[in-house]
């Protein structure tokens, strides 16, 4: 299992990224996918907001392709309306990620989340 015991209670930060006071989401998974040895790029929600982000990730999604759940995978998440949410599968039933609800990073089981789940995805890599 990727190492992420040191991220457990990281503040939620929106745009946080490593080495900030806290961070976000996409935060999170770019850290966990460089650990896991997929590095990927930082897309950045400048607006800020459950609308923005989702408008971002449905940008970036191309770069993503679907799968099973299987770690080492993103999980993306439906909040509300919006598909604004992301996490990091650590096995086929547990996902690392953090939100304003939760305070900070957490692990969770996916059936706490399996109404909102849109699906799984590998990076593929950007065109």
């Amino acid at each position: 299992m990727i190492q992420h015991i040191d991220l457990l209670g990281t503040p939620y930060l929106e745009n946080g990224r490593m080495g900030d006071a806290g961070i976000d989401c996409y935060g999170l998974l770019i850290e966990m996918m460089r650990r896991a040895g997929t590095p990927i790029p930082d897309i950045y929600n400048p607006e800020g907001g459950q609308t923005a982000c989702a408008r971002v990730f449905a940008q970036n999604l191309d770069a993503w392709r679907p799968c099973e759940p299987k770690a080492g995978c993103a999980v993306l998440i439906r909040i509300g309306r919006h598909n604004s949410h992301c996490g990091f599968l650590l096995d086929p039933f547990t996902m690392i990620h953090t939100w304003e609800g939760a305070g900070g990073v957490v692990v969770e089981k996916l059936n706490a989340w399996r109404q909102r789940i849109v699906g799984f995805y590998e990076f593929a890599g950007t065109q």
